[in-house]
């Protein structure tokens, strides 16, 4: 079956569920065994995918935290849509990181990072994990591999760097890290120390429709599943896709965090995935006809979207899309951004991304404000900077509410 297909129709069958078209919420926190040695059995592989056997298949279940029904066919569909051999899904998305992190790292481990990343992910990695005796070293989409391999030398960090995590498009301007080059300095650290640190990517705002991570030679995909996989606004949750490999060892880290995703959370997800192509594309569409509208607004300074890139940029050969979340720079600063936001009628002032309503947001105030107001500056997310998630309403009730919030960040400026 087709990938779209295979969100619709795969790893389901009617006969297992009493004939019911869609399967049914199993809302149960734990299952019956047949028999002492079976549940024996069962304890003995908790948590692991046995290589011969798809990972939504029957199967006996446990305990809910372990897995269950629901659990099982949303990540079924999520790994065949993206091609890779496993996925979790977990009950946010800061969930899924965090199980990442602490299934990847060690006290004393180094982070190699770009930037700027989610707030959430930042404020972790600066806070918690930092704490934990976690090293960070950072670096630009924009930067050379040949510079950042210098300063990895210069600062004796080498043998330390466990994970890569990178973020593109980065959340909220936009910028692009270039898998090719991830790819390539992960194996350079290999032939340096004899470790190969692990690549993760967020592809919370291009995947898993435009953008593919794990197919470019990436790990691990993460997402925030709240958004576009999600897609209604209605759930909080989170995902990572990879080898079958690294899912058994992170399936257990989640287990014992307790952070599985719930059997309501995985219908919800099973539910929104039969859309998320027909959702994707229609806010895409939308928004490059935005694009047009704002790229010369006289209101609008500086206009963030993939799109806009040149044609020999790595976004185009490693993306199929450029997706609906964008940022522009409002002249004026702060007061005109909240000028803006406040005159709003159709598009929503909230701070998530990829419903179906548009939403929009000041990002240094709200979704990055935990960020240090110099790191912020550094990262290029000013007092002027509005993120805009597009969602799938009529593009033209869209453009207009746009253009009469415009016209009162103007009185701002003025």
């Amino acid at each position: 079956m087709k990938p779209s297909t295979e969100l619709i129709d795969g790893h389901y069958d009617p006969k297992h569920a009493r004939n019911a078209v869609k399967m049914p919420l199993y809302l149960s926190s734990n299952y019956v065994f047949s028999s002492a040695e079976e549940a024996k059995k069962l304890f003995e592989q908790k948590g692991v995918q046995p290589a011969d056997q798809d990972h939504a298949a029957p199967q006996d279940m446990i305990y809910s935290r372990l897995g269950h029904p629901n659990l099982l066919l949303a990540e079924a569909r999520l790994a065949a849509y993206e091609g890779t051999e496993s996925a979790l899904f977990f009950e946010s998305g800061m969930a899924a990181i965090s199980t990442l992190f602490m299934g990847v790292l060690s006290p004393g481990d180094t982070v190699l990072h770009s930037t700027p990343l989610y707030g959430g992910s930042d404020h972790l990695l600066r806070g918690m994990m930092h704490a934990w005796g976690i090293r960070l070293m950072e670096f630009s989409p924009a930067e050379p591999i040949e510079q950042i391999r210098s300063r990895m030398l210069a600062a004796e960090i080498t043998p330390s760097i466990r994970l890569i995590y990178i973020e593109t498009p980065a959340n909220p301007n936009l910028q692009i890290v270039d898998f090719k080059q991830v790819t390539e300095l992960s194996h350079q650290i290999q032939q340096l120390t004899g470790i190969k640190p692990i690549t993760a990517c967020d592809n919370t705002v291009l995947g898993p429709v435009f953008q593919k991570p794990v197919l470019h030679g990436i790990d691990v995909g993460v997402y925030s599943a709240s958004k576009f996989i999600g897609g209604h606004s209605d759930l909080i949750a989170g995902a990572l896709v990879c080898s079958r490999e690294w899912a058994n060892k992170l399936r257990g880290v989640r287990s014992q965090l307790g952070s599985t995703a719930s059997p309501h959370t995985s219908w919800l997800l099973t539910r929104s995935m039969e859309t998320l192509e027909l959702r994707m594309e229609a806010a895409q569409r939308n928004a490059v006809q935005l694009v047009d509208f704002l790229k010369n607004h006289p209101q609008v300074g500086q206009l963030y979207y993939p799109g806009l890139l040149p044609p020999d940029h790595p976004h185009h050969h490693q993306a199929s899309g450029s997706g609906s979340l964008m940022s522009f720079e409002l002249k004026g600063g702060r007061s005109a951004a909240f000028q803006f936001l406040d005159a709003l009628r159709l598009v929503r002032h909230a701070v998530s991304l990829g419903g179906t309503e548009s939403m929009a947001c000041h990002s240094a105030t709200t979704t990055h404000s935990n960020v240090p107001a110099g790191i912020r500056q550094l990262y290029g997310i000013s007092e002027g900077l509005i993120r805009l998630s597009v969602g799938i309403e009529h593009v033209d009730d869209l453009r207009a509410d746009l253009a009469q919030a415009l016209v009162h960040a103007a009185s701002a400026t003025d």
